[in-house]
Order: C-alpha cells, then structure tokens, then sequence
C-alpha cells in the first residue's frame, strides 16, 4: 500500500464501489492564456504487472487526442531490446522519436507523502524537506531516491514527496536503457493524476474522491481540506475501502465522486488501458504545467515534446517583429530628419551664398589693402637703397644704367676694378649674393665695363 496518511482501509465489494464511483464530472474554464499554451506531444508509460501500458497522447487547446496505445508483455522476462524494439516502431510508425516517455512506477514501490512547509519559501524548501525526510519512509538513510513539488493554491503551502529505494530506481532506469526507451523522468501515480486532472480545465471540485478498479487492485484518489493530495491502492474485493477513504480524508460529501477516468480531460474516449499511462501521457506532453515531482535524476532525464518550444518560437517571432517595426521606425525616423535639414539648409542657401562672396571680396580687399601698404613702403626702402649704393660704390666708379625691383637691383657701368664692386656691395647688410650677370668688359677710356645684380635684403 502507499498513501500520504496510511491506515488500513475496510474493503467493499466490486457492485458497491461502482455504484459509489458513478461518474460525475465538473468541468472548469481555466485562463486563456493557459488554454491556447497548451501544446504537446507526450508518451505515458505505466508498469502495471509485469507489463507495460504505453499511450500517446496530442494536447491541443481544443482537447486531447490519443494517437495509438500498446501493451508490452513480459518485459522482465524477455530481452530488453526485443520489447524496446517493439516500443521504437510504435514511435516510429508516428514519427514521435523525439518524444520521451513519462513512467508511472507501480504504487507498491513508491511512496507518496505530502509535508505542510507553511512560511518556507521556495529557496528553502529543499533544505527543510531534506530536514524531515528520514520521517517519512522506511528505507535506510541516503539508499532512497526522492522528488517533490509544490502544490497549486489553495494548498501552496503543501509540498508533494514521492520517495523510492535508490535500487529500484537504478534498476529501472537501467532497464528503460537497454531497451532504448528516452525517459523525460519517474512520476508516482498520485503525481499523475494530480497534474492530468488540471490540463485544459480547473480543478474539478473543491473536493473530490475518485476511484479506478484495476487489474486486481482498487485504486483510490482524493483531494480534501485535511488531505490536499492523497493516493492509495489497494487489492480488489475489499469491501468498505471507499467508505474508510472517506472516513480518512475527510470527504463530506459535497464534492465531486466518481472513477478517475471520468474526470481527466477528454478521457470518455482516450483511455485505453488504465487511466494512469493516459495520466502520464499529459503530463510528458506538458511538463511545464505539470506538478515537477519527478524520480529519475536530471542527468538521466531527457527533453520531450518539440511542441513545448511553440509558446518560445511564437515569444521569438513576436520579438523579431518589435525589433523589426523600431528598426523601421528608426529608418524613418532618420529620413523625416533628413527632409528636414535639408529644407532648412535650402533656406540658409541664400544666405550662405551672401556669406561666402562676403567673404571673398574681404579677402580681395585685405589683399589689395596689404598691395597698397607695400607700395606706400617702397618709396621709403628705395630711397634707402639708392643711399645705401650712393656710399658703397667708391667715387671712380660710374653707373650708366641701374635697375630696381622689390627684391633685386642690377647695376651697369665701368670701374677700375670690376672685382671690388662685388665685395663691396655684398659687404652691405641691404644687399646679399652679389654676382655677375655678364663678363667684364673694357671700355676705350681703358676702364672694365660691369654688369651685376644682387638681391636685396627685406628688414
């Protein structure tokens, strides 16, 4: 037996149970956003005997589709890749490899426990579950494996444990290798239907006590005030068993009875089996709403459903489409600006124009203004050349002919010595590089005929 509270139950007979478990279903409307998120594709494992129960299911905003179901015999006793190959060309035959799978361990060899952890937060939660843990199983210390979540409001505040032998996890999880079966992770049954129940509809009631009279056991689910998620199975043929479950979780009454398979979404016609693989199935085809109580260690877990990435592409597509508009925006943006400071800078032409010839005629007129300075100067520099030539030449020499220019003077006439002329001249601070521009003549008078030019020096 495995239960979250755990006495034994009294039993009742099959006729009994029926008539107790007559189905009444209570749908809710649950929020848009959630409904048209719900999208996937998952593969529900159950071990049931023996055997296994596999289901794939389609979850699409506008219901749940089971795809194919099939039954795997003896898969303890046969090899583990003659039954695995059988599961690949189920996937195969649907084109779900991709897809992994989510097993409901048998009930006998987990144990589900609920721990009230009221004013933990999220970020302590591990370390005060881990505190209470050796309470709630009977296995030895650190030989178990465990997962857990937290329950949805009204009971946040409760936390749902499943917790196994490390062996039998290990065990399995090594069989589920062999035979090449990709596992999204390990689920107890109370898990199971905890999460189907809420897929594409609210909570059924605010209480409910439902039952599944399976292969030789009697399977009892409920959700009360006292006892916010609780499970049990028990062998078939016990007579009282719903009564005692009512007694224990303090069922009133006024909730919602009847078989679990009646209350899961869109289950009239998708169960197959046993509403358990079907359970299971939901919760690979959506995980991320699904309660995050999983066995199977997170390095040996494998992602499932390529549909969950719609709600992500669809975030990324309407991204894409903001950035788009903003870069489009901008360009135009930069093109109204542009049109702008263009039609200023036609305006400012015209002045620009006044600007530049402005410019132009107060560069002439400094021009002409510097022309007239130097003019009004060049009196003055001549004359002091003219002196300066008047003292250097010595009284001998005769000057027929010079020429002056701003920067140079040349010199024509006779002298004794030709020679001495360019000492002298180039001795003088006015003038500098002296030289003869012609040869040195001789005159009938018997005097040598120069001619030379010399650069004269600006101060």
């Amino acid at each position: 037996m495995a239960g979250d509270g755990g006495g034994e139950l009294s039993t009742l007979s099959t006729e009994q149970i029926a008539a107790e478990a007559n189905p009444v279903v209570r749908r809710t409307a649950i929020p848009l956003w959630k409904r048209w998120t719900s999208f996937g594709s998952g593969v529900g494992i159950a071990v049931v005997d023996g055997a296994l129960e596999v289901v794939l299911a389609e979850v699409r905003p506008q219901g749940v589709e089971v795809v194919d179901a099939l039954r795997l015999e003896r898969i303890r006793e046969r090899p583990a890749a003659e039954w695995g190959a059988e599961y690949d060309a189920l996937l195969k035959k649907h084109k779900w490899q991709h897809v992994a799978a989510m097993v409901v361990l048998p009930a006998r060899e987990v144990i589900s426990r609920t721990v009230s952890l009221a004013g933990v937060g999220a970020k302590e939660t591990d370390a005060a579950l881990r505190y209470q843990l050796d309470g709630l199983h009977p296995f030895e210390e650190d030989r178990i494996a465990f997962g857990y979540g937290r329950l949805e409001a009204p009971h946040a505040s409760t936390v749902a444990v499943g917790i196994a032998q490390a062996e039998t996890m290990e065990e399995y999880a090594t069989l589920f290798e062999e035979a090449g079966v990709d596992l999204a992770g390990f689920v107890t049954p109370a898990a199971a239907y905890y999460s189907a129940l809420r897929v594409l509809q609210a909570p059924p009631a605010d209480e409910l006590l439902l039952v599944n009279e399976a292969e030789g056991a009697l399977e009892i689910y409920a959700e009360t005030a006292s006892h916010p998620l609780f499970f049990v199975e028990l062998p078939s043929g016990q007579p009282r068993a719903v009564e005692a479950a009512k007694s224990q979780v303090r069922f009133t009454g006024e909730g919602l009875s009847g078989k679990i398979a009646g209350c899961l979404p869109h289950a009239e016609s998708a169960v197959v089996y046993s509403p358990l693989p079907f359970a299971a199935a939901l919760v690979s085809a959506l995980p991320k709403q699904a309660l995050p109580l999983n066995l199977l260690p997170e390095s040996r877990r494998r992602v499932t459903s390529r549909l969950q990435w719609v709600p992500t592409l669809v975030l990324v597509t309407l991204l894409a489409l903001v950035v788009a508009g903003l870069l489009s925006f901008q360009e135009f943006e930069n093109r109204r600006l542009i049109a702008e400071l263009e039609a200023e800078t036609a305006k400012l032409n015209p002045q620009l124009i006044q600007l530049r010839t402005a410019d132009r005629e107060l560069a002439a007129a400094k021009a002409k203004l510097a022309n007239l300075e130097e003019f009004l100067r060049r009196p003055q520099t001549d004359l002091d050349s003219l002196k300066e030539l008047t003292r250097i030449l010595p009284p001998e020499a005769w000057v027929s002919r010079m020429e002056m220019t701003a920067d140079t003077v040349s010199l024509m006439g006779e002298i004794d010595q030709a020679t001495e002329i360019l000492k002298l001249i180039d001795a003088s601070p006015m003038f500098a590089e002296t030289q003869f521009t012609s040869q040195i003549g001789r005159s009938t008078s018997g005097k040598e005929v120069f001619q030379v030019k010399a650069k004269r020096v600006k101060r």
